[in-house]
């Protein structure tokens, strides 16, 4: 059992891969080819929102106080601590399990054995705090390197005979396997919004073919009547492409349904892409972990037991909300983004690692373009597009623009962090869209990078955040390239918003710093924004 679940990840793996990168290359093709519509394919003969009805659809009622429930440091503190708490119960519990299962194998458990198996188990939660928190590789590599040589060192000193043939077997199998699993799942920026999702439906494709395959050849083995009914007339190769084509086919309707129901799910706030990620890594590499002990020994199903450790999961997102209460009687600060278009890289490191930490503040709007498109696309976003249904979220009617403004939820996930709303636009709804979203912001990072005269569109978005007066903050990235005569223009003499230019040439991590406090400014002291 546990070579053909091995087999399954060790096939599921690379497939899934490809079949994110294609996804995501069509994905971002399909993305730029709509934005550029015009007039938009709905409703050819309508030039979109009727620009009267924008007050009625932008406002609605009433808001609320604009207030953050706690400042960011505290909250990314007690995200952290959290993930951390929750994966050291889960390394420990899988441990502790393990070990009894096979405490004959082992020659029974003793408190150091203990320790040193539940700091091998813990080791993923390491490297997965770093990819699902996205953090910097200036932070991403201490920890790993420090916390990789530790083990090694600790490993070595325990070790009667050192490092043995054997313990170099153990290292690879139970530390650097699960890590270059999830560094490929889950480590590769333009693929890891897509391939977490798609890995179990491919992995539980492989599952029925190779399970089909070992079936067949069973009842071969057996001598089985069936076998030399049907072998004389598809004959060996067909016979073996028709066992596994159908049981692709057979498990290809169920785990269709499986997406569909995760897609609705998420879109209910069931889960976040937070607690899926974290959720479906420890699957993973507890499943990983596992396989040695199933595969050399005959415990059974009680071999299964470590994967019980999973279950303090769903206990942490239960607990953690009611650490990171939203606040009562307000509403969290949105954050609205802009960009000059087709500037991928930099605008990724900027979605990854300040959009990312502005989550745990307030939501995030932006209207969807192919520089972020792979970074940004939800569940139910990916089962859309494998359908053919993209489509149906741009907006091109008043009515569609006034539903997924309405559809910005100020509530957080259960994780304690808001969502990315996108907005999916036509040529000619886009600017519609933006005086919504405008009307519906506190603070606008726009970028800049690379910005000149004849970027027609981010003159227009720059001019309508100058005549935004309840902006509480604007922050214009600028680089060497940036044509700022042509920006300060397009802002106007006298802009309502309190602008802060950023130059973004500085090293990374004091950029980050450096674009979220101007942000936060409006809603804290300055000694408490970060």
């Amino acid at each position: 059992m546990g070579e053909i679940v091995l087999l399954t990840l060790l096939i599921a793996l690379p497939l899934t891969l490809a079949l994110s990168a294609l996804i995501s290359w069509r994905y971002r093709r399909t993305v730029r080819k709509l934005m550029r519509l015009a007039p938009s394919p709905r409703d050819s003969e309508s030039p979109g929102v009727v620009q009267s009805e924008l007050g009625a659809i932008a406002m609605g009622p009433a808001d609320l106080e604009v207030r953050p429930s706690a400042p960011l440091p505290a909250r990314e503190r007690q995200l952290n601590l959290s993930l951390a708490l929750c994966s050291v119960l889960i390394g420990t519990t899988g441990a502790w399990l393990y070990l009894l299962v096979h405490q004959q194998e082992f020659g029974g458990i003793t408190p150091l054995r203990l320790l040193l198996v539940s700091l091998v188990w813990c080791s993923p939660g390491v490297v997965l705090q770093a990819l699902v928190l996205r953090w910097p590789l200036s932070r991403q590599m201490p920890v790993l390197l420090g916390w990789g040589s530790a083990l090694v060192l600790l490993l070595a000193a325990t070790s009667s005979g050192g490092f043995s043939v054997a313990s170099l077997s153990f290292v690879f199998v139970h530390i650097l396997l699960p890590l270059l699993v999830l560094g490929l799942l889950f480590g590769v920026p333009v693929l890891r919004a897509i391939a977490p999702y798609l890995f179990p439906v491919v992995a539980s494709l492989c599952l029925a073919v190779i399970a089909a395959f070992n079936a067949l050849a069973a009842l071969v083995e057996q001598g089985s009547a069936w076998i030399g009914v049907v072998l004389p007339t598809s004959g060996a190769v067909g016979l073996i492409l028709l066992v596994m084509v159908a049981a692709f086919v057979a498990t290809c309707f169920p785990a269709h349904g499986l997406a569909k129901v995760l897609g609705k799910l998420y879109r209910r706030q069931a889960f976040s892409d937070l607690s899926y990620l974290f959720g479906t890594c420890w699957l993973l590499v507890l499943t990983l972990e596992l396989i040695p002990g199933i595969s050399a020994s005959n415990a059974g199903l009680a071999s299964l037991m470590p994967l019980l450790a999973w279950l303090w999961i769903p206990l942490l997102f239960q607990w953690l909300p009611q650490q990171m209460p939203p606040p009562h009687s307000c509403r969290p600060p949105r954050l609205l983004v802009l960009r000059v278009f087709r500037r991928g890289g930099p605008m990724a490191w900027l979605f990854d690692h300040v959009v990312q930490r502005w989550r745990l503040i307030g939501p995030v709007l932006l209207i969807t373009a192919a520089d972020l498109a792979s970074r940004t696309i939800e569940p139910n976003e990916l089962v859309a597009f494998v359908e053919g249904r993209l489509q149906n979220r741009y907006i091109s009617t008043d009515d569609q623009l006034r539903t997924q403004v309405e559809q910005i939820k100020d509530q957080p996930d259960h994780d304690g962090r808001w969502r990315v709303h996108e907005f999916c636009c036509y040529a000619n709804t886009w600017k519609q869209s933006l005086d919504a979203l405008l009307s519906r912001s506190d603070v606008v990072l726009m970028d800049l990078r690379g910005f000149s005269s004849r970027n027609a569109g981010c003159r227009h978005e720059l001019n309508r955040i100058g005549q935004s007066k309840h902006l509480g903050a604007a922050v214009l990235l600028i680089d060497r390239h940036t044509d700022q005569t042509a920006a300060q223009e397009a802002l106007g003499s006298n802009p309502a918003a309190s602008i802060t230019w950023q130059p973004a040439e500085q090293r990374r991590i004091s950029a980050n710093a450096a674009v979220l406090e101007p942000l936060l400014k409006p809603f804290f002291s300055p000694s408490r924004t970060l």
